[in-house]
């Protein structure tokens, strides 16, 4: 197995890409968690992709011809999760991340101060006593 370096897009801003060196004998999988750990973004919310072959997590990089200087492509999943539940907190989620990499003050949520949340995939309402508040639901 070599030792390779490579870049992947990111799920955070798609027009740049993060450098990895890892083992070419790493799983999809394995990556996915390596990239989890350095940005915080769930390995469930998206897939990666070589030369347009969607990566099974449990397939190694070199199994892929994945070589030093390659580059991945990240697409992104939330779309297909469980419930919308599952799928509302993972967008607020991955919008805080990025939020918080760019620098923006308004990097936390409170679900309370959307006009509706989901819990499983029954929508309820969250009345406001002083109607809907402008940025929600992002507070400082």
């Amino acid at each position: 197995m070599a030792t390779i370096t490579i870049s992947v897009q990111s799920m955070l801003n798609s027009a740049l890409y993060d450098s990895y060196t890892v083992s070419d004998g790493i799983t999809a999988g394995a990556l996915k968690t390596t990239i989890q750990t350095d940005t915080g973004v769930e390995t469930a919310w998206y897939v990666l992709y070589y030369n347009d072959v969607e990566m099974v997590n449990g397939n190694t990089l070199a199994s892929y011809g994945v070589t030093d200087g390659s580059v991945l492509i990240s697409a992104n999943t939330i779309a297909t999760l469980t419930t919308k539940q599952d799928r509302q907190l993972a967008k607020l989620n991955l919008a805080t991340l990025n939020r918080t990499a760019s620098g923006n003050p308004y990097n936390v949520y409170d679900i309370l101060l959307l006009p509706t949340q989901y819990v499983g995939n029954v929508v309820v309402d969250n009345p406001h006593p002083f109607g809907l508040i402008e940025g929600r639901p992002w507070v400082i």
